[in-house]
């Protein structure tokens, strides 16, 4: 955090919580009291009427107050509920960033609807797994965003689950245009100048990136071109149980295009414009899946089978 971010955020500190000593500001922005010392002194010779009281601490004159920012309940509570959920989803980075904005919330609301975000805060968590994972997916990510800021080629090592049984990790130079996250996962999409078209992949399965000294120029409708060049042509049909119906709509990946309930069970079309996403998934319902349509697919998901049952012998 500079220094003009960290003055502001000061005073909103102290407008939220009245009376503040130098030792807990020094804590809240990681500097030392002298620091805040030399802020406060800043702050006083810009016009903002900070008091301070030996041995209390510090507080605002009363009756001085930044404009407040014209929110409803609802709005403020997903604004602090969002930061607290990046904070508690991805790296330090964006857990510093999420709850300074989040400080910056609470502290321009009337003391009323504060202790209503405040309650809520309390009654609702969010947990995160796989923080070593998620570690080195932020770190990528951070890259990757750097490389869309500034226009330039990323070169990776890309890893797929059942194209690396047939080919092994391929080394990959894409232009990388938008970045996206989808049922929990981070997506890069742009132009990979191995497969000369626009694909998508995911962050998880990226590894040895580094940003080129390449520029690209992103297309004028990259939105439009890049939705477009995405070819669902991958249609799968599937009949479920209908004892697993349920939780086959509670897991609902983002390629499950459609379902209808009938009296044979749940029949889905899948969409997507790679087999190997759709594979892993149907095989995890085991028997309570039955393949209608492509035959190829029927054929590849009986040779898994007998596969897995032959190691199990």
């Amino acid at each position: 955090m500079n220094r003009t971010d960290r003055l502001l955020a000061i005073v909103l500190e102290l407008q939220n919580k009245g009376t503040v000593r130098a030792e807990d500001l020094a804590g809240t922005f990681s500097v030392t009291k002298r620091t805040i010392y030399r802020d406060v002194q800043a702050l006083s010779e810009a016009g903002v009427p900070v008091a301070a009281e030996p041995g209390v601490g510090y507080s605002l004159v009363e009756g001085y107050f930044l404009p407040p920012v014209n929110l409803t309940n609802d709005e403020a509570m997903m604004l602090v509920l969002g930061a607290d959920f990046v904070s508690h989803s991805f790296g330090r980075e964006y857990c510093d960033v999420a709850s300074s904005a989040s400080r910056k919330v609470e502290a321009v609301l009337s003391k009323p609807m504060r202790k209503e975000v405040q309650e809520q805060k309390r009654s609702m968590w969010f947990l995160s797994m796989n923080s070593q994972h998620k570690t080195h997916e932020v770190e990528i990510l951070k890259r990757v965003r750097q490389a869309v800021l500034e226009r330039k080629t990323i070169r990776f090592t890309y890893y797929k689950r059942y194209a690396q049984e047939r080919e092994g990790p391929l080394s990959r130079e894409v232009d990388p245009y938008i970045l996206w996250h989808i049922s929990g996962n981070w997506l890069v999409g742009g132009y990979d100048h191995l497969r000369k078209a626009t694909r998508s992949f995911r962050l998880s399965r990226i590894e040895k990136l580094e940003i080129t000294e390449k520029q690209f120029s992103r297309p004028k409708n990259f939105l439009k071109d890049f939705g477009e060049n995405q070819k669902f042509d991958i249609i799968v049909k599937a009949l479920f149980n209908n004892s697993v119906a349920r939780w086959v709509l509670e897991s609902r990946p983002f390629f499950l295009a459609s379902h209808r309930r009938t009296s044979q069970g749940l029949h889905v079309v899948l969409k997507s414009n790679n087999m190997d996403q759709i594979v892993p998934w149907l095989l995890s319902w085991g028997s309570n899946v039955k393949v209608l349509s492509p035959d190829s697919l029927r054929k590849h998901l009986a040779v898994e089978a007998e596969q897995v049952l032959s190691a199990h012998k």
